[in-house]
């Protein structure tokens, strides 16, 4: 929370609304993020291969109405879940992609789609 992370987090995130309005309905394309946006170069020393949230590049990506769909989704989701420990693990990787590109690393991204499986399992939806 210093704030030099505070104000580079704004501005990539204000660049992200600038770009993903450029294409509102469909975005730019899934995986266009990095060569959509000049890997953010938004002013000279600031670069950033991400958006630093999740759900605007999303909206970069797929447009805004995807991300929203998207977002809801994974809410909707969320709200199903009565184990803690899924339901807080879910969350917290969720509410960390928000403010960060966590969910743009594989791995990371990989371990969300297993636990966002296993709440399916779990509220019997597959």
């Amino acid at each position: 929370w210093l704030p030099d992370s505070l104000a580079n987090r704004l501005r990539w995130w204000t660049e992200c609304l600038r770009l993903a309005s450029q294409s509102p309905w469909v975005g730019f394309g899934p995986g266009s993020f990095e060569n959509v946006s000049g890997a953010a170069q938004l002013s000279p020393g600031l670069r950033s291969l991400y958006a630093h949230s999740f759900p605007l590049q999303e909206a970069v990506q797929i447009g805004f109405p995807g991300a929203a769909f998207l977002i809801l989704f994974l809410v909707q989701l969320l709200l199903k879940v009565r184990d803690p420990f899924l339901s807080g693990s879910a969350l917290a990787l969720f509410f960390h992609g928000i403010f960060d590109f966590s969910l743009n690393i594989y791995g990371i991204f990989l371990v969300f789609l297993l636990i966002l499986a296993l709440i399916l399992v779990a509220t019997k939806c597959l």
